[in-house]
């Protein structure tokens, strides 16, 4: 975070201060168009300062300087060209226009029925592969768990790590898609272990656990590729008995056959 013996991002700490507060204000506002317009642009994609500007509405090396205080926030990487930036999970989730595609009704509709019958948090993503990003999956709608008053802290730790390898959903993906597309932004191979693969296709159910959050994910196909993830996930604890766990497989497995013929 931003702290006190930093000047905000986007202003000059030598320029006048009549209005203080108006240039913070400024300031902020700018910061939030970048990042919307990273967001807009393709909140999975790198791109130059130069389309950037335009779409925040302000001039090029404005949009440089803030382009690299949102890197040293961590909420965004330099691309693999020069002068190119891309969100970070941690930009996606407070750009504007970072929550993914709005949900098909039939999605919001499956989530609802998924999550009462699992009790858990459940998130349905799109499967997809871009140049210059990879394998990535698109958040496209989440509900949170049914004792919670607010966003799922259990589902935020399991879409938290960028790393498709380490999150159900990510491996459940990595473990159907062909090889051409599970890369990372560089073409680099993202590969699982022989062991989770192989349990993975046989189950076609993934799980992670990420500190004390848990997640099983499966895979919605068409014509064999998946196209989309189903995600439960909550507190460890509740994945502790092997009748629930086993339970909550099948009731992934059967929301995914009805996402595929698209209804809930």
């Amino acid at each position: 975070m931003l702290t006190e013996t930093r000047p905000a991002i986007g202003i000059d700490p030598a320029a006048p201060t009549l209005c203080p507060g108006i240039r913070r204000n400024r300031s902020v506002r700018s910061g939030l168009r970048v990042l919307k317009a990273l967001a807009d642009l393709g909140a999975h994609r790198e791109h130059q300062t130069a389309d950037v500007a335009d779409p925040a509405q302000i001039t090029g090396s404005h949009a440089s300087r803030l382009l690299a205080a949102l890197v040293e926030e961590g909420l965004a990487v330099a691309g693999t060209r020069r002068g190119a930036y891309q969100l970070t999970p941690s930009g996606r989730a407070l750009a504007p226009t970072a929550s993914g595609t709005a949900a098909d009704p039939y999605v919001t509709a499956l989530l609802t029925c998924l999550r009462e019958d699992t009790g858990l948090a459940v998130a349905y993503h799109q499967t997809g592969w871009l140049p210059g990003t990879g394998a990535h999956l698109l958040l496209t709608a989440v509900l949170s768990h049914p004792n919670s008053a607010g966003p799922s802290t259990s589902y935020g730790a399991e879409a938290a790590n960028p790393d498709l390898r380490r999150s159900a959903a990510g491996r459940i993906a990595l473990a159907f898609l062909p090889r051409a597309m599970a890369t990372d932004r560089l073409g680099r191979p993202l590969r699982l272990t022989e062991d989770l693969r192989r349990t993975i296709e046989a189950t076609r159910v993934a799980a992670a656990r990420t500190g004390a959050a848990q997640a099983m994910a499966t895979a919605v196909f068409q014509d064999r590729m998946p196209v989309a993830t189903l995600t439960a996930a909550g507190p460890a604890a509740e994945f502790l008995d092997p009748l629930r766990v086993q339970e909550t497989a099948v009731l992934l497995r059967r929301a995914a056959q009805r996402a595929a013929l698209g209804r809930p």
